[in-house]
């Protein structure tokens, strides 16, 4: 089921038992849209992670020339966001690896001189838009930026939704035709002869499906049924009930009543639900670079819990994506050591002490074996008492008697 706007407007009719209000129900109107505002944000919700693709082209002074032209050489580089984008999260750059740091506005401009060059690493900030501060703008820093030509940028980024405006009862939501609907709307379909209500009312809804075409939909569901179009409210099951806390505490405020009660609720839903939001994310578990239970790297996403800032970056100072996750430890697909101006610099590069059989890693002068931590549990499986693995602080592990893909087999020297 799609939680609406017209569920909503429901709930606070049940529950404020109708009252001194116009026909309008303006006050319910306010409350709900203004309780929907401060849930979704009170918090960056899992629910609302997205990414969009950014034509290189696009961060150039004038896309219309070439990026060598004088009018493109020397910046600023920058673009215009998505409507919805509340924060940015994350920039992964076209070939995956080089490394793109958040700076602040004031690193920022400190960095206008910053000679960039294939590589280098990027640094990007975000503002308000000069031309309609709606919407935000991202900012590179540097000279001579090195856009990967025909390539694309990705950018992960919190989603805001749009205020409602729609609740279902109004007259345009039960008299229009398709072609009138909005986009986007959820549409509800009842019967031959009764409007569709929310899933609690006497004469509750047998279809639904949000308008994404601009032909009618057929069918036995919508076939001479009665419809009403309403706005979808972007939560999850566990925000649900946070919103309609939401909505009763701007209803007491609204009408002067004593907000006290309905605040005390409204904290109650709110921590279940960001609980909720922190304990089952819809991407599963991740801590640091290691992936649960596989308990395997993942290349290109050496990241870790997202910062205050809206960013991911690695448990050390904040530096940015950090592009060799082994820090260190053998590995020519991470290995950073070419680039000195890097994230993630590990030094000169290391004399590699192993060569590689069956995908297993073995030590060229010793009989035990080096494991990659990025080993699969087939590749575990082929090793024997006495080999042993470095994690990523450095740590060495030797494997005792028993399963090698049990991490109780492994003890720590």
């Amino acid at each position: 089921m799609l939680y609406t706007a017209q569920d909503a407007m429901e709930y606070m009719l049940a529950t404020t038992t109708g009252g001194t209000q116009d026909s309008e129900h303006r006050a319910l109107r306010a409350a709900i849209g203004n309780g929907y505002r401060d849930v979704i944000q009170h918090r960056d919700w899992t629910c609302h992670d997205t990414s969009v693709d950014i034509p290189a082209v696009n961060f150039l002074p004038d896309p219309m020339k070439v990026p060598s032209a004088p009018e493109n050489v020397n910046g600023p580089y920058s673009h215009r966001l998505p409507a919805d984008c509340k924060n940015v999260d994350s920039m992964v750059a076209p070939d995956r690896t080089t490394p793109c740091c958040y700076c602040t506005l004031q690193e920022y401009e400190r960095l206008r001189a910053y000679d960039t060059s294939p590589g280098s690493t990027i640094f990007w900030t975000v503002v308000p838009d000069d031309e309609n501060p709606a919407f935000n703008r991202l900012l590179i820093a540097g000279r001579g930026f090195s856009l990967y030509e025909g390539d694309t940028y990705t950018l992960t980024y919190r989603s805001k939704p749009e205020p409602l405006r729609y609740f279902g009862y109004e007259k345009v939501c039960k008299q229009s035709d398709w072609a009138d609907i909005p986009m986007g709307r959820v549409v509800r379909y009842g019967t031959e002869t009764t409007y569709p209500e929310g899933p609690y009312g006497i004469h509750p809804f047998t279809f639904e499906l949000i308008k994404s075409d601009t032909i009618p939909p057929s069918g036995p569901e919508v076939e001479g049924k009665k419809f009403v179009f309403t706005d979808r409210m972007d939560v999850t099951d566990y925000m649900w009930t946070a919103c309609l806390s939401a909505a009763e505490v701007w209803y007491a405020r609204l009408t002067g009543k004593n907000v006290e009660g309905a605040l005390t609720i409204y904290s109650r839903d709110m921590r279940l639900a960001m609980e909720q939001d922190g304990l089952a994310p819809f991407s599963g578990r991740r801590t640091y670079v290691l992936r649960y239970p596989e308990n395997m790297e993942m290349p290109y996403a050496s990241t870790g819990t997202a910062r205050s800032l809206g960013y991911y970056s690695p448990e050390q100072p904040d530096t940015g994506t950090n592009i060799n996750p082994t820090s260190g430890t053998p590995n020519e697909t991470y290995m950073t050591t070419d680039k000195p101006h890097s994230i993630g610099y590990v030094g000169p590069p290391k004399e590699s002490t192993y060569y590689v059989k069956d995908g297993v890693k073995y030590n060229k002068s010793g009989d035990t074996t080096f494991v990659d931590p990025t080993g699969t549990p087939d590749q575990l499986r082929k090793l024997g008492p006495g080999s042993y693995k470095i994690d990523k602080r450095g740590d060495k592990w030797v494997l005792q008697d028993g399963d090698p893909t049990d991490p109780a087999s492994w003890k720590k020297e």
